[in-house]
């Protein structure tokens, strides 16, 4: 499938999901965008013209992602509540760069993977801060066309270049958190260490989906076929994700970081 239709079919999935996040408040949006957007159409695209047995290898590393994404918001969460946004964003990369030796060393086998995935995100989740913030609060969603386009781009460029790159890399690469990212850093200039934190709690808890998203395409592609693998797939994520995250892994809420005069 040529470039042009891979960008225009994923850059469509990313401005429907924008439209969804923009009215849903936060938490809504950090959920959607933590969703295997790019993850899902770049696994597509390597099905049709790798086989599906080398995208489920991929999309075994799109499972390991999961936890360098979950360790990105907890040191973009922990460090914004003291720090501004560049020393917040060097705290969420300073995170998933202590997390990438365990990811590579659990990105030989998908049980592995998805054990550190989840262990990963449920730390995350029960660390990050909590806020005070209403669920539904609006966001301040950057450009959807400009962040579309930027993801099918990218999409396009992974599953081209994927043969190349191999398995694992082409998974962790399709996992790249730019719907996410852009989100986070919008919020925190705009609204405030609470209005990341509060995108962040719901990004951490759609990370489940995403890590149930890849395992389950890599056990049933290379039975059922991409197709089918790919709308089972999408169906888990979209279900675990819509569930509340259970009371023992979300903090009580807190006073405001910034309390008037």
């Amino acid at each position: 499938m040529d470039w042009t239709m891979k960008t225009l079919l994923t850059a469509l999935a990313v401005l429907l999901v924008s439209a969804v996040a923009r009215r849903g408040g936060r938490r809504l949006a950090g959920v959607i965008a933590a969703l295997p957007m790019i993850t899902a159409p770049t696994l597509g695209w390597l099905a049709h013209e790798q086989g599906p047995a080398y995208a489920a290898s991929a999309a075994v590393g799109s499972v390991a992602a999961c936890a360098v994404l979950a360790a990105f918001a907890l040191g973009y969460g922990l460090a914004a509540r003291q720090r501004g946004i560049a020393l917040a964003l060097l705290g969420g990369l300073a995170g998933a760069l202590a997390a990438m030796l365990p990811v590579v060393a659990a990105s030989a086998r998908l049980v592995d993977a998805l054990a550190l995935a989840l262990a990963c995100s449920a730390l995350a989740l029960a660390a990050l801060p909590a806020t005070g913030l209403p669920d539904a609060a609006p966001l301040a969603a950057p450009r959807p066309l400009a962040l579309a386009l930027a993801a099918a781009g990218v999409t396009a460029l992974i599953a081209t270049l994927g043969p190349a790159l191999g398995s694992f890399a082409t998974g962790m690469l399709s996992s790249l958190p730019l719907v996410g990212a852009s989100v986070v850093l919008r919020e925190h200039a705009g609204a405030g260490p609470e209005a990341a934190a509060q995108f962040l709690r719901g990004y951490v808890w759609g990370l489940f989906g995403k890590a149930a998203f890849g395992a389950a395409f890599a056990l049933l592609a290379p039975r059922l076929g991409a197709a089918a693998a790919l709308a089972l797939a999408c169906g888990c994520a979209a279900a675990l994700s819509a569930l509340k995250p259970p009371c023992r892994l979300v903090a009580p809420p807190v006073r405001p970081l910034h309390q008037p005069d």
